[in-house]
């Protein structure tokens, strides 16, 4: 009985490792594409989804295994004052889109992450990234949510139960620094 988290939680990731979602490939891909074109990876997300952001970035600009990646991310959770005061002077759902139409540039890559799918506020910064020439991603369920909804190349990932979308999260994002660094470094 004590197990059972554990248990579920392998099962996610035995799902994950059976079928890995074509567009992880695709996000890989276009990782490395925009920075040979000098362009960045934007990330973004609330709550748990922020801290993946932040996390994923970090592996990018810092170091993921044993060479540095060294390479141009931001993630737009990153700046408390930018995410109060465009919350305080416009709303919350606005914190990502407006960060997006100001850092953005055509042949960026975009991944918004969101568990349910649906959060306002990355809907809306998906939804603006759309307007810029670059690669837009979603991170999300199995289900999809309002993502679904939008041109983006969606990453679902095999579970519903937030803690468990949210280690399928995890593990997708170090596989694709995992998959960047044997790349630069090989």
């Amino acid at each position: 009985m004590h197990a059972d988290y554990f248990l579920e939680a392998s099962k996610t990731l035995t799902r994950l490792a059976d079928d890995v979602p074509a567009n992880l490939f695709e996000l890989r891909d276009a990782i490395l594409e925009t920075w040979e074109m000098s362009g960045k990876v934007i990330s973004f997300g609330n709550g748990g989804s922020a801290t993946d952001s932040l996390h994923f970035t970090t592996e990018l600009v810092a170091k993921f295994n044993v060479e540095p990646i060294q390479r141009p991310a931001i993630s737009l959770a990153a700046s408390p004052s930018t995410l109060t005061a465009v919350s305080n002077d416009w709303s919350f759902e606005e914190v990502f889109s407006r960060q997006i139409k100001a850092l953005g540039e055509p042949g960026d890559v975009f991944l918004g992450i969101s568990t349910s799918g649906s959060s306002p506020n990355v809907i809306r910064g998906l939804t603006a990234a759309l307007e810029i020439d670059g690669r837009v991603f979603g991170l999300t369920d199995s289900e999809g949510g309002k993502m679904r909804e939008l041109d983006v190349e969606l990453i679902n990932v095999p579970a519903t139960r937030t803690a468990h979308v949210q280690e399928a999260h995890i593990a997708c994002l170090h596989w694709v620094c995992d998959q960047i660094d044997r790349e630069l470094n090989s």
